[in-house]
């Protein structure tokens, strides 16, 4: 069942919001001038028709209120079971679950708005599934009006209905620490390319101006800073996420006591703001992002090097200080970084990565050195390439707790930094901190790599997905820790499915398969898999996202 979270319906101005009842879900609507609007209509004793039309005025407005509650309702029990689970002799009510129910008749949770003068509820009818995977679902809602003196309902006022719930795809996903955000994907506009988060909002890292927690994707805030653009890259890490916009400036929300967000500020922010481009980032845009966790994000800018901020523990912006920046600030380029090209970057804990345009690797930062030692340092120094990555092109690099994984041309991954867990994937638990090999894969070859909190995920040129390191949930096979590669489980929901992006977490792991769905496993204590519920899996699961279109 679903238990809390926001769906993001906005009506008239008001916000439905859920709180938990029954152990289910329910709407309560927060209209901020119903007091006033009550008083106002026990006065109405006059037969005049200005009167009247007040009255039509304000019970419309309820209507829409509860009608919207109705759909909200629809759409959690989709996202949460993939199918309607009611029925036109079961429907869902404001006090039903999912598989529908009787109207109770006492109580505040028997209604959308209850008290002693009017009442309103809503009834859900059977969806019916369309051609294009979308739903079509009839509502009527009801204010219900009552004597004061003898508490006998003296009139009702129906208002009838219907919303197409549309199927919600995925172009990106980024998972971070008991949270996800992902970039829609769909041939309408308004649909496509924005960016929706999920799970755990504790820093606001959900971005949509609330604290609550949601178990099902959310809009980030778009009324501000990111009003009438659209998204074209996404990161998350620990408690912030980043975006590149299509104005090629970086806006981030989340956490920021620790200078998280780049706008210069430590001040609390609970939608995105534009990272600082005042100083070093003037006159530049921004060709890639990284967000990694103990606060410390990257970016590539136009000229084409890097830029970090944030906490800067154990040097990890890479300005040869540990000195916080609440503003980018340029990585030390007068050493290693010497006329390079920077082509991308990567952030992980306190550490940060970045690979130039000749396939090359530079680190800074903490315990990801890839030069030897298992040290810090505060300005990039070079990895090793010599050993495994000899005459190795590599195209991308992901940093996790401790050690940093790369993938090359070949095809090939190649991990450096701690053991304890397997996460080099070399068969063994020896740390190394110079670039391995990751070992027994038998000729496959990878075209994404994606790390976690102490594993590692590559993406293969056929589509499936391999996993190595600690704990065994993250490779769909039972085992505590794997020091080599295991493929996930596909005979369930990934059967016949070919997966195109990956993004790996905390606790969990996400996937993107052709046609745009997103499968997660792992843990899923706060709601970072989407799918309403919070319960993890050591199999990748799905759910069924929904944009919902009310038309009255």
């Amino acid at each position: 069942m679903l238990h809390g979270g926001i769906i993001g319906v906005t009506v008239m101005k008001n916000i439905i919001r859920w709180k938990t009842a029954k152990g289910f879900a329910l709407p309560t609507v927060m209209i901020s001038s119903v007091v006033m609007l009550l008083v106002l209509l026990s006065g109405l004793v006059s037969t005049s028709s200005t009167n009247t039309t007040l009255k039509q005025q304000y019970f419309n407005r309820l209507n829409k209120e509860a009608f919207a509650a109705g759909y909200a309702r629809a759409q959690a029990c989709l996202n949460a079971y993939g199918s309607p689970s009611w029925s036109n002799a079961s429907p869902l009510r404001p006090d039903s679950t999912c598989s529908g129910g009787a109207q109770c008749t006492t109580g505040p949770t028997c209604y959308v708005l209850s008290t002693a003068n009017l009442k309103t509820t809503f009834t859900v009818n059977a969806a019916t599934s369309n051609s294009d995977g979308s739903y079509t679902i009839p509502v009527t809602s009801e204010v219900q009006q009552f004597r004061s003196s003898s508490s006998t309902l003296s009139q009702t006022f129906p208002y009838n209905g219907y919303a197409k719930a549309t199927p919600l795809y995925w172009s990106a996903v980024s998972a971070g620490t008991n949270f996800t955000c992902g970039l829609t994907r769909s041939t309408n506009p308004t649909y496509n390319n924005r960016v929706k988060c999920w799970g755990s909002n504790s820093t606001y890292k959900l971005g949509n101006k609330t604290s609550d927690n949601s178990l099902v994707p959310v809009d980030v805030a778009s009324d501000g800073v990111l009003k009438g653009m659209y998204i074209k890259k996404l990161s998350s890490g620990m408690s912030v996420s980043c975006v590149i916009a299509s104005d090629d400036n970086a806006y981030c929300w989340g956490h920021n006591s620790q200078y998280g967000l780049g706008d210069n500020t430590t001040t609390v922010r609970t939608s995105p703001v534009a990272v600082y481009r005042t100083g070093v980032l003037n006159g530049l845009t921004i060709k890639d992002i990284a967000v990694g966790s103990n606060h410390t994000q990257c970016v590539v800018a136009s000229d084409n090097k890097a830029y970090c901020w944030g906490e800067n523990l154990y040097g990890s912006v890479g300005d040869n200080t540990t000195t916080p920046r609440a503003a980018p600030v340029a990585v030390n380029s007068a050493g290693v970084l010497l006329g390079k090209t920077i082509s991308s970057v990567s952030a992980g804990v306190s550490s940060a990565c970045a690979v130039d345009s000749t396939g090359k690797v530079y680190c800074w930062g903490n315990g990801v050195l890839g030069n030897g030692s298992s040290g810090s340092s505060a300005v990039p120094v070079a990895v090793t390439s010599t050993g495994a990555l000899n005459g190795k092109v590599v195209t991308s690099v992901s940093i996790g707790n401790g050690f940093a994984c790369a993938l090359a041309t070949d095809g090939k991954a190649y991990c450096w930094g701690g053991n304890t867990y397997g996460q080099l994937g070399t068969g063994n638990t020896t740390a190394s901190y110079v670039p391995v090999a990751v070992t027994g894969l038998n000729g496959i070859t990878f075209t994404q790599i994606t790390t976690g909190n102490f594993w590692a995920c590559g993406l293969t040129t056929t589509g499936t997905v391999y996993c190595w390191g600690r704990d065994g949930e993250l490779s769909g096979t039972y085992v505590i820790n794997s020091t080599s590669p295991l493929a996930i489980n596909t005979s369930g929901v990934l059967a016949g499915k070919t997966i195109t992006s990956i993004s790996a977490g905390y606790d969990h792991t996400c996937a993107l398969d052709t046609e745009g769905k997103k499968y997660c496993w792992g843990g899923n204590s706060s709601g970072a898999f989407g799918n309403g519920g919070t319960t993890g899996s050591i199999n990748p699961v799905t759910t069924f996202n929904t944009w919902l279109t009310l038309q009255y």
